[in-house]
């Protein structure tokens, strides 16, 4: 069994820069301007 710890992006596979700067993530933005709606996630 793994060791308990503090939880990381690291550990669990996560991490924002590599979303936020992905093409579907763009795309997705793009999509929402053009239903006239804000992204949710704004930096």
């Amino acid at each position: 069994m793994a060791k308990t710890g503090p939880i990381t992006p690291e550990a669990t596979g996560f991490s924002f820069t590599p979303i936020t700067r992905s093409p579907a993530q763009k795309s997705a933005c793009k999509d929402l301007k053009r239903n006239g709606q804000r992204p949710a996630i704004t930096f």
